[in-house]
This record gives structure tokens, sequence and C-alpha cells, in this order.
């Protein structure tokens, strides 16, 4: 088995702004805007649930808080360089990328949907390079930051203390390659799959679906193959405590003997170093999207990932739909993706 620190959601290279922690601690990744894909725009996608005396849709959220998308200036390579493009502040017509798609309440969904997430271009390249297939985890973080209080009834405002965090998971029960002659009929909508012919390279686009259940060695609990944490807790985080830059991480020591012998496809071997006592600090700077390792050659990462769960009990009766009611604010239970509630 393979684990994927897969990079996923708003940044400041896509969308400008951080994914949002609601004031009850819930999660909700903002998915990017790209001009490319399905015709899914942010005005067909729900506002953050609890949002909606502010927000009718997704879109007046992005909007409300300044968006922007890149655009291509120049459509030729020159000389091997990549095209030149400029940022576009998003409007009620720009493409969502819905991917990885989590969230049971983001669309009408037939009874069979799964979570699905596809890839392409380089990423996809690392990842069938290490053999990454039915059975491997997609372990999702991406940037985010606290919604608090705003002023004089105006909605809810950042904090202003950004960080990276994990938010969610996806384990392979299935893939599916461009064309997508397997593709069951509810996953045509995805953007890897439902755009127009030439927009992805067809040779090299893939999609993953998840498994039913969560199989993980050593993890005795009864989890979806795919989903969301509901609320932030501080195991999630992902920036050290304190750090001044949000790609300052703080990890278990134990994937110190990854980046010692280089196996850890999204770091080299200098930019980390020991911290505290069964912690390990170092810097993710770099657009990286995929970082795939074998916990065979680290296994204390293996009891890394399994301990975001462990502690947690899954009832598949109290899902909580995008947009309904609020839970427990105390509650460390992973929401089921079949009942997502970010």
């Amino acid at each position: 088995m393979k684990i994927i620190l897969s990079r996923k959601g708003f940044d400041t290279g896509y969308g400008g702004k951080p994914s949002p922690i609601l004031q009850d601690g819930r999660f909700f990744p903002l998915p990017i805007p790209y001009d490319r894909g399905a015709p899914i725009r942010y005005t067909d996608l729900p506002c953050p649930p609890g949002l909606e005396a502010h927000y009718a849709t997704l879109a007046d959220y992005v909007i409300g808080h300044s968006a922007f998308r890149k655009a291509v200036v120049e459509e030729d390579q020159i000389d091997g360089r990549k095209p030149k493009t400029k940022r576009v502040r998003v409007t009620t017509d720009t493409l969502a990328h819905l991917d990885p798609d989590l969230h049971q309440g983001m669309r009408p969904r037939p009874s069979d949907w799964k979570p699905l997430f596809g890839q392409t271009g380089r990423a996809l390249k690392i990842l069938r390079k290490n053999e990454v297939g039915v059975g491997d985890v997609f372990v999702f973080w991406g940037l985010y930051d606290r919604l608090v209080p705003g002023r004089a009834g105006r909605p809810p405002r950042y904090e202003g203390k950004r960080m990276h965090c994990i938010f969610g998971w996806l384990q392979v029960g299935r893939v599916h390659q461009a064309p997508f002659p397997d593709l069951p009929a509810w996953g045509r909508y995805h953007p890897h799959a439902g755009a127009d012919p030439g927009v992805w390279d067809e040779d090299n686009n893939w999609i993953f679906e998840a498994a039913d259940r969560l199989s993980l060695e050593g993890l005795d609990a009864d989890l979806p193959g795919a989903g969301i944490f509901p609320r932030f807790r501080p195991d999630l985080r992902l920036t050290r405590p304190g750090a001044l830059r949000v790609d300052d991480w703080r990890l278990p020591s134990s994937f110190g003997s990854l980046m010692q012998a280089g196996r850890w496809t999204c770091v080299g071997q200098r930019n980390w170093q020991e911290d505290d006592p069964g912690w390990m600090r170092f810097s993710t700077a770099g657009q990286w999207q995929e970082g795939v390792w074998d916990p065979l050659h680290a296994p204390g990462t293996l009891e890394w990932l399994a301990g975001l769960f462990r502690e947690s009990s899954v009832s598949l009766e109290s899902d909580t739909m995008i947009g309904g009611p609020a839970d427990d604010p105390t509650d460390r239970t992973p929401v089921p993706a079949a009942g997502m509630g970010c």
C-alpha cells in the first residue's frame, strides 16, 4: 500500500484565499477556479453551511472574497517556457473544478454515487511512476483559515492565521483511464470525464473511484472509503504551531527516515530537521501536488495515519449534509462521504 499526501483546494495560486474552517469547526474545501473541465459553475454549488443569510450560492462567497483564476495570456510556449498567465477575478460564469469530489451534498446525487478524484499531467505521471492504484490512500490537505464573527452584522471574516491542514481522504477502489469506457454513468459529470474532447491529455488522464470502506493496517474502525473530517483538530494541522510560514510543517519523526533515504516524492533530503522529541520539521516550499511514499520504508507513518482515525467512531445514522444543521462541536467523528458534513 502507498500513501499520497495530496494538495487540493484554494491556495495562493488558484483562488488566492484559504478554504474556510467554519465557526463550528467544520472544514469547507473550496474547489479551485479552472477554465477546463465539465461545465459546473460556482452558481451551481451551495455556499458554506451556516452562511445562507449572507450568500445564496458558492459564487457569492468566492466573489465576495475576491477570488481569482488564472487565465492564459499567450497560448504558445516560447523557448520551452510555460504560457504567460494573468489573474482574473472569479465571476458567476467561472467554472468550479469540483475535484476531489467528496461531498454528497454539493450536488444532486444518484443513490449509487461514490466520491471521485481525477488527475492528469505531471502529477499523474508521478502517481503512475510510483504505481499508485487500488488500495492506496490519498490524504488530502490544503490551505485553511478560521472564520470569525464579522462586525456590525457583516458576514464572518477570515481570522488571518493561515495554516495547512489535512481535511479528507480517499482510498482507491477502482481506477478509470481515459476515455473512461468503464466509468459508471453517474460519474460522467466529473471534470476529468465531462469535458469536451481535447481538453485533457487522453493518454494521461485518470479518475480514482473510492473504495466502499477504508481498510488500513492497525485501524479497527468502520470508516467509509472516502470522506471529510468535519471539524478541525490539532492533529490535522500540518503547519508547525507558531510558524511564520504555512509551509513550515511539523510531522512525527518517523518521516525522517523517508527523507533521509529520498523515498518521499515531494521533498528533498536537505529541507528537514529534528524538532521536539518525537517530531521533525521541514519546509514544503514549492508547488507540488502529490507526495507519494510506501509505509514499508517508514512503518511509523502508517501508525500516524491510522491515528488520525483510531479514536473516532462513525455513526452512519448521524450524517450531516452541506447546509444542514450543525451538530455537536465537540464531536470528533469523521463524516462518511455518503453523508458529507464539511
